[in-house]
């Protein structure tokens, strides 16, 4: 039996959850430790500069320590309570820093940048634990006299409803208040009903004492006058509905649609006494036309539909498309062919030849038509297509053949500037974004073709094209181009030989004899250049065995004593050079073919072709075979213009590295069956004009006919891509301005280290994105532009005022307006708002119409009203002054208000 003198002892030192929740935020405010109240009226701007998580329950609270980015001073770091004190209260009632640009939103409720924020991981919408979570900060600010307010967010998370305290060392106490509803009651939606929400809320019986700062928005949406659209040419219809083919090859840059969506207007009255102002529900003094402050600020769309942005987005989709018209055409031909054949073995099998279930040949290309019809129709007339290639040519023949290289072509394997491909491009792109199929850039490219092949027949050189050969620099497309150009002129050479010919008795084979040949090229040959000549053949796609077999006249014979012939094909004669073995004879040099051009993939071929003959015997000595075409060409040159001559001749004027007065020929010259001694053993005297052709001028245009008809749409996007690039970067680099020279900068850095390829598409991403956005912020400039600079000729010298008004726009989030609307960027501002008045109300309204004031009538209501009502009260007590701020924000669906009120802890 338990005696009645026991009793049970409770151990009431044992710590609760909340409790435990103030130790462990003790603990984390303690590390932070000194906290000092910077109080700082200079700057709206914090950052946190240090963050906790705390584990407590089932949820999570994250600390944060914000403060400003302004240190403090030395003569500041002994100050006593009493200073700090005072800070706060300099701060709270301070006019400087209201309404903010940018800042913490607790810093714009509450005027204060140096503080401490709770935020719990779940909502905390129970009043017992409002209750709780504030009992917890007022403790914690309480035991360790944390000299920073402490706020803790409540409820919902994204409502920024806050509640807090700030425990003064002088037995004050400033208590952050809040209401936060979606619909402002009609009592509180002016200054009268703030100032006597204010009045009761302290007990005060007059506001004469009472500061107030007042900030509205004004909004404008419509500015059809001055919307920055681009429109873009019809390709719809026919030739004659164009009124102007130039506008298709001028870039247009900008947006489809305007990029600015609103211009907002800020009208600011600060530190005014509430005894001089009123606002009623029938009565304002707070009109913006009195404001003594105004600001501007632009809300641009997030991502505009950019023109060259876009139509290069399509034009890169374009590139993926690998199947060409004749493809198409041939899968439908095969589709119809087996349709054929399954109802002629049907029709076996049942007896029944007709079988009228199936569909014949016709209909199944009927149906195949009707199902590829976005393929094969076209949106662009035939006779448009021809006018477009006409006035592409027309206008490439005004400029100059060549074009000092840029900065862009020097770097990207693109053409030279002035080039047609730049314009083509643009074109095929153009069409490409207006069709939604593939069939009109075909069409128009076939157009193009068929325009260079007319003046190939015509023998007349494409403009704008190098007659040089082709540049492994430049793109796949210009080398062909290049190519055909070499064609041409050979060819108008070739036919002027043939002229000149006509009238001597001499009879040629068609054969090149524009091979001119340079003395300086030829004096001068090093060791590796001559190697490069022997290796660097005439190749051609397609090549035959038989071709390299070089048909002699009868008349010449190997009988005949070399010293005996009669020299031919002669060009000049060498200075101060004569004959081995006749010192009498000058030497003289021939007239040789030139090394046939050759495009990046023709080169390839040739290697990869050389490459798979193998190491064996025959592989060797037909590799050798090919490679010295040239070599045997020029030696039989030279033995025809200079009879009697041996190797060692031909080598002091063709290599004349490999020969020494004194030791004769070269080491590798003695070699043994070396390829120079083999191919002039083997070599006869044949005079250019009887050899036969290592480049075949015409075979080879055909060749690049061929090539350039069997190309897909998105063959064709991948070989137009890099000019089409180079192209918009051109138009985009145009002029300076320093929004965009940044841009400008990185995307000239970019081309420079991209090397395109056809295949590659990843290398162009970077270039896309950097295009988009320098285009976005041209077309916002454009569109500010058009809205503010509108000062005719006469009034050029005040044009500057509104260019660097649109530049401030474009550089900073919110622009103040000087002389606020009796400015000049206030008048531009006051006759826009007008303009959309009268549009709203159906009225007829020009920009240059009126020049009269404005009256208020024209502003909308404001869509977002804000006031901070200041006060001071005494401390019965201290006799101190305690602040106490009301901020109040009412927008459409919402009513914020944030009170810091101070008060005594005393009882």
């Amino acid at each position: 039996m338990i005696s009645e003198d026991v009793f049970e002892i409770l151990d009431f030192t044992n710590a609760t959850e909340v409790e435990q929740l103030v130790s462990l935020i003790e603990q984390v405010v303690v590390e932070w430790k000194p906290l000092r109240f910077k109080g700082n009226t200079r700057t709206s701007i914090c950052y946190c500069k240090c963050r906790e998580s705390i584990d407590y329950g089932n949820q999570c609270i994250q600390i944060s320590h914000f403060c400003s980015d302004v240190e403090r001073s030395t003569d500041d770091s002994g100050e006593d309570a009493v200073g700090r004190y005072e800070s706060f209260v300099k701060l709270l009632m301070s006019s400087g820093s209201d309404f903010p640009v940018r800042a913490h939103c607790l810093t714009r409720w509450f005027g204060i940048v140096d503080f401490i924020h709770l935020c719990a991981s779940a909502n905390v919408s129970r009043e017992s634990d409002i209750q709780t979570l504030l009992s917890i900060v007022s403790c914690v600010s309480s035991n360790l006299d944390v000299e920073v307010p402490m706020l803790v967010n409540l409820l919902e998370p994204y409502r920024q409803y806050y509640r807090g305290f700030f425990f003064h060392a002088n037995e004050l106490v400033s208590k952050f208040d809040m209401i936060h509803i979606s619909t402002c009651p009609q009592q509180l939606k002016n200054l009268s009903g703030l100032l006597r929400m204010f009045r009761e809320r302290l007990s005060l019986e007059c506001e004469d004492s009472l500061q107030v700062s007042v900030n509205f928005t004004y909004a404008l949406y419509d500015w059809t006058e001055f919307t920055d659209y681009q429109p873009l040419p019809d390709l719809q219809g026919d030739g004659e509905i164009i009124s102007s083919l130039e506008s298709l090859f001028s870039l247009p840059v900008g947006t489809f649609d305007d990029p600015v969506c609103e211009i907002q207007l800020s009208a600011t009255w600060k530190g005014l006494s509430a005894y001089v102002i009123e606002e009623n529900s029938s009565y304002t003094d707070l009109t913006p036309l009195n404001a003594p402050s105004w600001s501007v600020r632009v809300r641009m769309a997030e991502s505009p539909n950019c023109i060259l942005g876009q139509h290069l987005m399509n034009f890169v989709r374009a590139s993926t498309k690998d199947k060409s018209i004749p493809e198409r055409k041939r899968r439908v031909e095969t589709k119809a062919n087996d349709a054929r054949e399954y109802a002629d073995a049907l029709g076996r099998l049942t007896g029944d030849a007709s079988l009228s279930f199936l569909p014949d040949f016709s209909n199944v290309l009927s149906s195949a038509s009707k199902r590829f019809h976005p393929i094969f129709s076209t949106t662009v007339s035939d006779e448009l297509c021809q006018q477009l290639i006409e006035k592409l040519f027309s206008d490439s023949l005004i400029l100059d053949e060549y074009s000092e290289p840029d900065q862009i072509s020097c770097s990207m394997k693109s053409c030279p500037p002035g080039c047609i491909l730049l314009d083509l491009s643009w074109l095929l792109c153009s069409v490409n974004f207006n069709g939604a199929a593939t069939g009109p850039m075909l069409s128009l490219w076939r157009c193009f073709v068929a325009k260079v092949r007319q003046l190939y027949d015509e023998v007349t050189l494409i403009p704008t094209v190098s007659q040089d050969r082709p540049d492994t620099t430049q793109c796949l497309l210009y080398q062909k181009l290049q190519l055909l150009n070499c064609c041409i002129k050979r060819r108008i050479d070739r036919e002027t030989s043939v002229l000149d010919a006509s009238e001597s008795t001499e009879v040629f084979f068609e054969c090149e004899d524009d091979g001119i040949v340079n003395e300086d090229m030829q004096g001068d040959w090093d060791d590796e250049f001559s190697t490069d000549r022997s290796d660097a053949t005439g190749w051609e796609s397609g090549w035959d065995e038989q071709e390299l077999d070089l048909p002699l006249d009868d008349d010449y014979s190997a009988t005949l004593v070399p010293s005996d012939r009669k020299p031919e094909g002669r060009l000049k004669e060498a200075q101060g050079m004569s004959l081995l073995n006749h010192p009498t004879r000058p030497l003289y040099i021939p007239i040789t073919q030139e090394q046939p051009p050759m495009t990046e993939d023709m080169i390839e071929e040739q290697a990869t072709f050389l490459e798979q003959l193998g190491d064996d015997r025959d592989g060797s000595e037909l590799r050798m075979l090919i490679q010295s075409r040239n070599l045997v060409s020029d030696m039989e040159a030279f033995k025809a213009a200079n009879p009697g001559c041996v190797l060692e001749d031909f080598i002091r004027w063709y290599s004349p590295r490999d020969w020494s007065e004194v030791e004769g020929l070269s080491s590798r010259m003695m070699v043994p069956g070396n390829t120079w001694q083999s191919s002039w053993t083997n070599s006869l005297p044949v005079p250019v004009a009887r050899q036969k052709r290592i480049f075949d001028d015409t075979k080879e245009a055909e060749k690049v006919f061929t090539y350039l008809d069997s190309l897909s749409a998105g063959q064709i996007c991948q070989h137009l891509l890099s000019s089409l690039i180079h192209r918009i970067v051109l138009k985009l680099l145009e002029g300076t301005n320093p929004y965009t020279q940044q841009l400008r900068e990185q995307l000239l850095a970019t081309t420079k280290s991209t090397r395109f390829k056809s295949d590659d598409l990843s290398s162009v991403e970077e270039i896309v994105k950097l295009i988009f956005s320098l285009e976005t912020v041209m077309s916002r400039a454009a569109s500010l532009r058009k809205k503010f600079c509108h000062l005719s000729s006469e009034d050029a010298p005040g044009q500057a005022i509104y260019e660097e008004f649109v530049d401030q726009l474009l550089a900073s989030a919110v622009v103040p307006v000087v002389g606020a609307s009796r400015g000049p960027v206030g008048g531009v501002i006051c006759r826009l708002f007008a303009l959309a008045h009268n549009i709203s109300k159906g009225e007829d309204y020009s920009y240059h119409s009126t020049s009269d004031l404005v009256s208020d009538d024209v502003f909308p209501p404001p869509v977002g009203k804000e006031y901070i009502i200041r006060g001071t009260t005494l401390d019965p007590y201290s006799q101190l002054p305690m602040p106490h701020r009301m901020y109040t924000v009412i927008t459409e669906d919402e009513f914020r208000v944030a009170f810091c009120q101070t008060e005594s802890t005393r009882i």
